[in-house]
């Protein structure tokens, strides 16, 4: 299914590294998913939780920029595909977003991809309470079971 509108939470909140990836996609507006929250399972996820909500940023994408952030998003081997009905200016659209497939436990993002993310929740005007806190819980509850990003471990996005 190609989707015309995406919801990032993570690294693709950055309007620089969406250039890079999918240079069609462009910034739409930010929103909030309701009742779930941001994790971190050393990489950024999103899960069920009542009376919770996740900000995120919505981009109008092409059929190439879900390609790319198919690539990217390791789908379908860590993340599956999850489409949501969000508000968006007075409309009620079907956006796409990406969820880990697989229940790994709580990890500390690299200091690498945190960065990346906090630059994106600048970009997008979100208040980054809903990152510290994310990273907070991650760090408090970590048990050693987080997915391992080669991508993004050892601080430098490769």
């Amino acid at each position: 299914m190609i989707t015309q509108y995406y919801a990032a939470f993570g690294s693709n909140l950055s309007h620089d590294q969406m250039k890079c990836r999918c240079p069609a996609a462009k910034p739409l507006t930010s929103s909030f998913i309701p009742d779930y929250t941001l994790a971190f399972k050393s990489v950024a996820n999103i899960i069920a939780s009542p009376q919770k909500k996740v900000p995120v940023g919505v981009y109008s994408i092409t059929e190439a920029c879900e390609t790319a952030l198919d690539c990217f998003e390791s789908y379908p081997n860590l993340y599956t595909k999850k489409y949501l009905k969000l508000k968006l200016f007075d409309d009620q659209v079907l956006v796409m977003t990406y969820v880990m497939k697989k229940e790994y436990g709580f990890g500390n993002p690299s200091d690498a991809y945190y960065r990346v993310i906090g630059e994106g929740y600048i970009d997008w005007g979100i208040d980054d309470t809903f990152l510290t806190d994310a990273r907070d819980y991650a760090i408090k509850n970590e048990d050693g079971t987080a997915f391992r990003s080669k991508r993004w471990d050892g601080n430098a996005y490769k």
